[in-house]
């Protein structure tokens, strides 16, 4: 990937990442949460019970999209004046595409993780291994020829995007 895109797009690619991958932190740990309780209504019985936590759940991780879309916007407004002296303008285009992206990325995994706590929780562990594999193996035969055909950065997190959604949904 790295001979591919280049070293400076690699740079850009890492430095969107890093600085998204904190927004994960929003997530508060409720994927495990979410197993625990939901495990436990299951094993006593209370449906309604599990009902109302998979709402509260789904509640909490929506809030914590918007709050990251917020500081994702924060973010894109403010990266000009992070990197003013280490990045061209192209550069800093280039990085806030792909912070655009990413938080959209990071705005719709919050919510859609819920489903997949809730299989885990059901001990549906065939289905979410069987997904994440399809995933693995469909990701270098998809990015690979994006790559060849002279994509870089912005293609690398338009794909890992994709796939995270896809695979969530």
């Amino acid at each position: 990937m790295l001979r591919m895109v280049g070293q400076g797009e690699y740079g850009l690619y890492s430095l969107a990442t890093s600085i998204i991958g904190f927004l994960s932190i929003l997530d508060f740990g409720f994927g495990n949460t979410i197993i625990r309780y939901i495990a436990k209504c299951k094993q006593e019985g209370d449906k309604e019970g599990e009902h109302s936590l998979n709402g509260m759940f789904l509640l909490f991780n929506l809030l914590a999209s918007v709050v990251a879309i917020i500081i994702g916007i924060i973010i894109y407004l403010n990266i000009g004046h992070f990197y003013k002296s280490g990045l061209g303008a192209d550069e800093v285009s280039k990085v806030k595409i792909m912070v655009v992206i990413l938080v959209f990325n990071v705005a719709c995994t919050f919510p859609l993780s819920v489903f997949c706590a809730i299989l885990t929780a059901y001990e549906k562990f065939v289905f979410i291994h069987g997904v994440n594999t399809i995933r693995l193996i469909l990701n270098p035969l998809i990015m690979l020829p994006v790559l060849l055909l002279g994509y870089k950065s912005i293609a690398l997190v338009v794909v890992t995007t994709a796939f995270n959604i896809i695979t969530l949904l």
